[in-house]
């Protein structure tokens, strides 16, 4: 797992690393939400028993505020770009692995 995690940030930070601490937290969510191939369970549902969802719609109104506006968009850019920094660290161990 630590291998995987290192993976994961390596694909989704910056080559100079100064943007590592704004990818952490949203890239431990989106690993805690990752079904395992091996239990086919999330760690979120063996911990918690259940699946949590965050920020599943925004609904952008003139009475919210623009900081929770601006929190929202990055929270989802960042979640994204996890999401999608898992999904190569899959693609490179299944080729990795089906070279033997």
């Amino acid at each position: 797992m630590n291998k995987n995690i290192g993976q994961i940030l390596r694909t989704s930070i910056r080559l100079d690393q100064k943007d590592w601490i704004d990818k952490i937290d949203l890239t431990e969510f989106a690993i805690n939400l990752s079904i395992s191939a091996t239990s086919k369970y999330a760690p979120f549902e063996l911990n918690g028993g259940y699946m949590p969802s965050m920020l599943k719609e925004f609904h952008s109104n003139k009475t919210t505020a623009r900081g929770i506006k601006e929190f929202t968009t990055q929270a989802l850019h960042n979640l994204a770009e996890a999401h999608n920094a898992i999904i190569e660290t899959r693609a490179f161990q299944t080729n990795q692995s089906n070279k033997h």
